[in-house]
C-alpha cells in the first residue's frame, strides 16, 4: 500500500515539474511604460512637460526615439519594442534653452507597465550640463 502510494505520489509531482516547465513565453511582449513628472521642490505634478524617451549614448544611436507631453495628471505614457534600459528627459522650454529640466533612467520588463518619476528643477546654464 505504500508503495502504491509513493508511486503515485511520485507521478504527480512529475506533473506538476513538467507543467511548471512547459509555460508558453509570448513571443511579442509589450513593453510599455509611464512617465510621472514632478517639480523637485515640492514634487507637484507637472501638466505639459516635455518628456523625451532615448537610448543611452554609447550604446547605439541616441536619437530621441519617443517624444510626448505630460498630461492633466503629470504622466507621459510609452510602448517601446524590446526590453531596454532607456534614459528619460523631462523638460519646459526649448533646446538648448531649458527652463525647467529633469532626468532618469528606466528599465522595461515585459508585458508590465513599468512607472518611473522624473523630477524636474529649474535650469541654470552657469551649473553646466543639465542631464549626465
Amino acid at each position: 500500500m505504500a508503495s502504491k502510494f509513493f508511486k503515485v505520489s511520485l507521478a504527480l509531482c512529475a506533473l506538476i515539474i513538467m507543467s511548471l516547465s512547459c509555460k508558453k513565453e509570448d513571443a511579442n511582449p509589450d513593453y510599455e511604460f509611464t512617465i510621472v513628472v514632478r517639480r523637485f521642490e515640492d514634487s507637484l505634478l507637472v501638466q505639459n512637460a516635455k518628456v523625451e524617451a532615448y537610448i543611452p549614448s554609447g550604446i547605439e544611436n541616441s536619437d530621441v526615439l519617443e517624444l510626448r507631453f505630460s498630461d492633466n495628471n503629470g504622466e507621459a505614457n510609452f510602448e517601446y519594442s524590446a526590453q531596454a534600459i532607456l534614459e528619460i528627459r523631462a523638460y519646459r522650454g526649448t533646446r538648448p534653452d531649458y527652463s525647467w529640466i529633469g532626468c532618469t533612467q528606466v528599465r522595461l520588463e515585459p508585458n508590465e507597465r513599468v512607472y518611473k518619476t522624473v523630477y524636474i528643477k529649474p535650469f541654470d546654464i552657469n551649473e553646466g550640463q543639465a542631464c549626465q
